[in-house]
């Protein structure tokens, strides 16, 4: 079961990391 843990912290952790990223793009953009 720990391996399906950490399939779901990695998969979440990549969608932070992508919403972060996209959050950060709108900014830059704004700043334009």
């Amino acid at each position: 079961m720990k391996g399906v843990y950490l399939v779901l912290i990695t998969f979440v952790t990549l969608l932070l990391i992508i919403n972060v990223k996209s959050e950060a793009d709108k900014v830059n953009k704004a700043n334009d």
